[in-house]
């Protein structure tokens, strides 16, 4: 059996540690970070620094002070930063005092305990510690997104830690760091190991819970059109499907609404496809801006340069109204060209549960339909002019 001598043992946790915080500022850091992941990014940096201060300390006796009360600060930064981080992450308020007044008594503890080196400030640190860790358990397991197994396994790692520095304060209160318990099971030497580990379980549970969000982000990405802001067709029907499907079950009204811009093909044609594209884009705003409560917009599937609007608990009346003061709010708006100011108009097409029943594919056709008819009774009535 190979013996590993106290050197040796925390001079490979430092190695890991730093090997782990740096490789997790690697993959995290960027020029749009987030604020959970700025603080992260100051958990392991502060871990990262907290070694580099500890590595000269022997080597530099008159110095020796100062710099393990930087490092236990830096240390206890950590776990408090990336439990404000978890807590960002959340959507909760980041809790910045409290992270402020755990480093605030790990630096007046080395001030007011009367320990020799290494042990200046060693009960403060340990309950900065203890505290940090502990809510640091707590918001991963609170956390909505606890369900990932990876960060089950993180608050498991992280409360056997929290509990392992109680123990390490208990015995350093009432036996004392000289003890042969203490220097067996809570020696500098098993912290360094433990803690290693610890900041290697933080990395794998924040680079998964980064990667799932950025997962997220990019799946809410597809659901809805960058151009328009309204749902894609895929997003618009798996929804409008999974609604449609809840209100027939307690019959419950609903309407869909089409606005079919009637000049697409004209502002294309006189002044180039972009200028259409903008036209659509003026057109969605007006309609996503006027949304009622509940109402879900999306592009039509088919070419997608018209919008279907479903109007949940609306009758046909109802929805012919709201429907109304949208064109309106359309017409009244002035788009520019280079060279022309024009208006846009709108065609109007509804259909309702109470008429065509709960299938999406109906409603769509009913309301396409009538859409249609609107713009040639429009043409027709112009033609005759």
């Amino acid at each position: 059996m190979i013996a590993l001598d106290p050197l040796t043992v925390l001079l490979f946790s430092a190695l890991v540690v730093v090997v782990t915080s740096a490789l997790f500022l690697a993959d995290a850091w960027g020029p749009d970070l987030s604020l959970a992941e700025r603080l992260w990014c100051t958990a392991f940096a502060s871990s990262l620094l907290a070694c580099v201060l500890l590595a000269p300390v022997e080597l530099l006796p008159e110095a020796r002070t100062p710099l393990v009360l930087l490092a236990n600060c830096l240390l206890v930064l950590a776990p408090s930063a990336a439990w404000n981080g978890l807590r960002a992450h959340a959507g909760r308020r980041a809790m910045l005092p409290v992270t402020a007044g755990l480093v605030s008594l790990t630096a007046f503890a080395a001030v007011v305990e009367p320990h020799d080196y290494p042990w200046e400030g060693m009960i403060g640190y340990l309950s900065a510690m203890i505290l940090a860790l502990s809510l640091l358990v707590w918001e991963a397991v609170r956390d909505d997104r606890g369900h990932l197994r990876t960060v089950i396994a993180f608050a498991v790692i992280m409360g056997f830690l929290a509990a392992y520095y109680v123990m390490r304060l208990v015995v350093f209160v009432f036996l004392g760091p000289d003890s042969d318990f203490f220097a067996t099971y809570a020696s500098t030497q098993v912290t360094g190991i433990l803690a290693s580990l610890g900041v290697l379980v933080t990395a794998l549970a924040l680079i998964v819970l980064r990667h799932d969000h950025q997962h997220a982000a990019r799946a809410g990405s597809r659901n809805f059109d960058p151009m328009t802001g309204a749902r894609t067709t895929a997003s618009f029907t798996s929804r409008a499907s999974e609604l449609l499907r809840d209100l027939a079950a307690d019959g419950t009204p609903l309407s869909l609404v089409v606005f079919e811009p009637e000049s697409d093909r004209e502002i294309a044609a006189a002044f180039g496809r972009e200028d259409a594209d903008r036209a659509l884009v003026a057109i969605g705003e007006t309609v996503i801006s006027l949304l009622p409560t509940g109402a879900i917009v999306g592009r039509d599937g088919a070419a997608g340069r018209s919008f279907e609007v479903l109007l949940p608990g609306s009758v046909e009346d109802e929805a012919a109204q709201w429907a109304e003061t949208v064109r309106v709010a359309i017409l009244s708006g002035v788009f520019e060209t280079d060279s022309t100011p024009l208006r846009l108009p709108v065609a109007l097409g509804i259909s309702s549960t109470q008429r065509q029943g709960y299938g999406l594919a109906t409603l769509q056709a009913a309301a396409h339909e009538a859409a249609a008819v609107a713009i040639a009774a429009r043409e027709t009535r112009a033609g005759s002019i």
